[in-house]
């Protein structure tokens, strides 16, 4: 597969306070590399905090990366100045989380979806078309574009944030947490709008979500993350079946209803074991520079290996290709 996305060692610091601010700065993201295949779906998962959103942002140059390097189809985004990145920025575009932060409440529908097109240059008659088109493309119909965001459901706005990410007619679009905000019912609507859309237009995803369960249903392959780091990649169907990571076990094992809890052998240490992970939490504390593993302070495999030296990221699936692969960052797996 030809890949569309290809992003090499990104690094983001968020910059201390005073002098000296940069030296003192939280590293949010430590060498993360990806790479997404043209009409794929790439699932980015983990904890909240972990570095998902930063992730995304930093890739399409919201808020750009510390060093590291990301490929659009094939153009280096690092090296593009401000006006070709402008021009560049359409093929890539974002639904984000929370639709109701996402709409201006004093612009109506049709003002919102015609923002992006006059930017493209599109005239009055030839907006009004396609507007009418993208309201159809995600079932809102075309009669209430002059209604304001606080007269639809929760669900119908993040069908209107869709339609405006699509009116720049991308190639990329990353899907950040889309239906956390959503009923249970509606957010089964919204997966199967995405999912059509994605073939229908030929899109390629980066999809964020916390739900583990979700993700192996929407995407191909697998991204987990762990303060900043990739920790485990593989395809779906894999990842599900023979989890490899200690931190992806215990996601599988904490999905409710037991679905997948019967396909992994869970690692969870005993009650009577906690203190062992509390000694292990404080005496990465009293280790200056901590340099080895993120995750060793709640690891029941963790040992002297794993105090001394952080795992890097290495294929043990025996494929060379990157979507056949399986990718663990573990000592022990």
């Amino acid at each position: 597969m030809e890949h569309l996305i290809d992003c090499k060692n990104i690094v983001k610091v968020h910059r201390g306070r005073g002098i000296g601010g940069s030296r003192k700065g939280f590293k949010a993201l430590d060498g993360v590399s990806i790479s997404i295949d043209r009409n794929e779906s790439y699932g980015l998962v983990g904890e909240s905090g972990c570095g998902k959103t930063t992730f995304a942002r930093a890739i399409m140059f919201l808020d750009p990366p510390t060093s590291g390097s990301v490929l659009f189809d094939g153009t280096a985004l690092e090296q593009l100045g401000r006006r070709e990145m402008r021009s560049f920025r359409k093929r890539m575009q974002i639904v984000f989380q929370d639709p109701n932060s996402a709409l201006n409440p004093k612009m109506s529908i049709h003002d919102s979806l015609s923002e992006g097109l006059i930017n493209r240059g599109i005239e009055e008659k030839e907006r009004i078309g396609k507007i009418k088109d993208l309201l159809e493309l995600v079932g809102i119909s075309y009669a209430y574009k002059n209604r304001y965001p606080h007269e639809f459901s929760g669900g119908q706005k993040q069908r209107i944030v869709v339609a405006r990410a699509l009116s720049m007619e991308p190639d990329f679009l990353v899907l950040d947490e889309p239906v956390s905000n959503l009923d249970v019912s509606i957010q089964a609507q919204i997966i199967n709008l995405l999912s059509d859309l994605k073939r229908e237009l030929s899109l390629t995803y980066l999809f964020i979500s916390h739900d583990l369960n979700l993700v192996s249903y929407m995407c191909d392959t697998i991204g987990v993350m762990y303060k900043g780091k990739i920790v485990e990649e593989a395809s779906s169907e894999l990842l599900v079946s023979n989890p490899l990571h200690p931190y992806t076990r215990r996601l599988l094992a904490s999905i409710p209803g037991g679905g997948m809890r019967s396909k992994v052998n869970s690692i969870e240490l005993e009650e009577e074991d906690a203190d062992i992970l509390a000694a292990r939490a404080a005496s990465r504390q009293g280790i200056h520079g901590f340099k080895g593993c993120p995750y060793y302070s709640l690891c029941p495999l963790g040992d002297d290996e794993c105090i001394s030296s952080s795992p890097s990221l290495r294929d043990i699936g025996g494929g060379h290709v990157v979507s056949s692969g399986h990718k663990v960052s573990c000592h022990k797996a």
